[in-house]
């Protein structure tokens, strides 16, 4: 089985013929965590359950789905419930989108925007991440009201046509996204070690990594990458112990999530600005170049990595580092990026989607790259 995470940074895929780049705002009552694509649609949440369809070629709204009511967004039982994290990105399974909001999740039907369940989070929980794979969405949930800080966090397997839990089971606060492999479920914890859970078990005993230090967790060629903007180095782990089995770009201090892809080339963005491409087999460094100013994400698509700043929008070969095209913002459809915190981008056939936590999104051709046709 692949690996699977909240979402992917890219992948390719023919769009829609008639695509022109568009820029719209999505803001609803709450923060948008960024966009899903499927079925043509990109579906965006608004951190209060309700989504909207916009047509992956046009931008052009093509549903909008009822969010959770005013009574299970607002909280006045459990004055100290736990806010989770509104701000997390839809996932889908290609016939429902499953969106994430500070009262729950909502399962929606692709074709109609039709609210099939929902899955209500208990008055003192709070969402903190949420996948999907192989027939199961998979969401973690802080309790502040746990017999211990052992279990401060359930992690859940819900049964995605009809939301009825399968699995859960127990972890210390955590800190990041959700990855699944085979029967495994991942989570980084919040003092920096990682934990593994055991889907396949009734009463799963987590097994927990101490003194790591990781931030987040990135799936790669069946190896966890373990990342932290405050300690230098990718340490690479080995999912079935989580020992490691050592360390790239030793020299480098991740200032976010690096990406790898199909050409085994890990690239980051370092606390200095800098992005820099390292050889996955050997660790040696292979180039480093100066990101655009205030780089808020990086992209993968074949043998192209996207660096989105808020200005600017560049393509870099991913085996030299070398610079294949630019886009300056705002561009003429009207995207622009500086009005809030920049969501997780998405590459579709050579269109770049970009989102920000304030409910703007738009499309783009990705600089340097020819867009497909469907």
């Amino acid at each position: 089985m692949a690996w699977a995470r909240s979402s992917w940074p890219a992948r390719n895929a023919s769009l829609p013929d008639g695509w022109r780049p568009w820029a719209r705002s999505v803001k609803g009552a709450g923060k948008t965590g960024g966009c899903a694509a499927g079925a043509g649609l990109l579906v965006c949440g608004d951190g209060h359950g309700v989504a909207r369809a916009l047509d992956l070629a046009t931008g052009k709204e093509k549903w909008r789905s009822e969010g959770f009511a005013e009574s299970r967004t607002r909280d006045d039982t459990f004055p100290e419930t736990p806010p989770g994290d509104p701000a997390i990105a839809p996932v889908t399974d290609g016939t429902l989108f499953f969106v994430p909001a500070e009262a729950g999740i909502s399962a929606v039907d692709a074709a109609t925007g039709l609210v099939k369940w929902r899955y209500q989070r208990l008055g003192f929980t709070g969402l903190r991440a949420l996948t999907y794979a192989a027939g199961r969405l998979y969401v973690a949930n802080i309790d502040d009201q746990a017999t211990s800080d052992a279990e401060l966090v359930e992690v859940m397997a819900l049964r995605t046509r009809d939301g009825a839990q399968e699995w859960s089971g127990h972890l210390p606060d955590t800190n990041g996204p959700l990855v699944v492999h085979d029967d495994q479920v991942y989570l980084p914890l919040a003092d920096g070690s990682v934990a593994a859970l055991d889907t396949a078990e009734a009463v799963p005993e987590p097994r927990i990594r101490d003194g790591i230090d990781c931030s987040g967790l990135l799936a790669h060629d069946d190896t966890l990458l373990c990342w932290s903007p405050r300690r230098r180095g990718i340490i690479v782990l080995a999912p079935a112990t989580l020992a490691t089995r050592r360390t790239l770009a030793p020299s480098a201090t991740p200032a976010a999530a690096p990406v790898a892809g199909d050409r085994d080339i890990l690239v980051l963005r370092d606390t200095g600005g800098r992005l820099k491409g390292f050889d996955w087999r050997t660790g040696k460094p292979l180039w480093d170049r100066q990101a655009p100013a205030a780089t808020g994400g990086l992209a993968l698509a074949d043998d192209r990595v996207f660096a989105v700043g808020r200005r600017e929008l560049r393509t870099l070969d991913i085996t030299d580092g070398s610079i294949s095209g630019t886009v300056r913002l705002p561009t003429p459809a009207g995207l622009r990026l500086d009005l809030g915190t920049l969501a997780e981008p998405l590459c579709l056939g050579g269109v770049l989607y970009l989102t920000t936590q304030s409910g703007f999104t738009g499309s783009v051709a990705a600089p340097g790259a020819p867009v497909s046709k469907g």
